[in-house]
């Protein structure tokens, strides 16, 4: 992918531990577990376009895939 390179993201294995924790556990409120997650798939390298894809698609997002979600059943 073109573009800046993000500063690198590093974890060390407790922080990546808590981190997953967080994600995981029931209990975590959605905004606080995709920060976790964005900041897990930083971890490996990837700029924020190739972030953003990883974790939220305008299909998953809206429910828009080939089924045609929620926002295309509206606009008809």
């Amino acid at each position: 992918m073109a573009g800046p390179k993000p500063p690198a993201v590093n974890l060390s294995e407790a922080e990546r531990q808590g981190l997953d924790k967080l994600v995981k556990a029931h209990g975590t409120p959605q905004q606080i577990a995709l920060r976790a997650r964005i900041i897990l798939t930083a971890s490996q390298g990837l700029n924020n376009e190739q972030v953003g894809r990883a974790l939220m698609s305008v299909s998953t997002w809206c429910g828009t895939g080939a089924s045609g979600g929620w926002l295309a059943r509206r606009s008809r």
